[in-house]
């Protein structure tokens, strides 16, 4: 039968158009699933906006985690795009999915930080490095 779980022993999941590893965010699908009331009714194309996107490598725990991926080869590198689902679904349904929307925008936000101060902090030490392999300014200079 089909629930919200899918369809027994079939898994549903968003790849983009040209084939490429390149898979919607599984919080993404679910919120679509709860909206339009199971895998079956879902849209077989969708269009959006996408607000991040995490790359991974295929392990046995992602397996485990992800079922729908399952068929990728252990290391295949894939993709998955959060897209802004708000145009896509009811206020009820986005109600439903904000804990989750806003803890991701949340740590997005944190690692967009850090990488920040790691950038910030690797300039400084390259500057520091430049700085001290200059060669002393001639002497005339100096003393002039």
């Amino acid at each position: 039968g089909e629930g919200r779980e899918g369809v027994d022993g079939v898994y549903f999941f968003y790849q983009a158009a040209d084939g490429q590893a390149l898979f919607m965010h599984p919080l993404s699908v679910r919120a679509l699933v709860e909206e339009h009331g199971g895998y079956l009714a879902l849209p077989h194309v969708v269009t959006g906006a996408v607000v991040d996107m995490e790359r991974l490598t295929q392990s046995e725990e992602l397996r485990k985690r992800h079922r729908c991926f399952e068929y990728l080869a252990l290391s295949a590198d894939m993709t998955l795009a959060e897209i802004d689902i708000a145009p896509l679904v009811s206020r009820e349904t986005l109600r439903q999915f904000e804990p989750k929307l806003r803890e991701r925008r949340e740590a997005r936000k944190k690692a967009q930080r850090r990488e920040a101060q790691r950038a910030a902090k690797a300039e400084r030490e390259e500057r520091r490095q430049r700085e001290q392999r200059l060669p002393p300014p001639p002497r005339d200079l100096l003393e002039g």
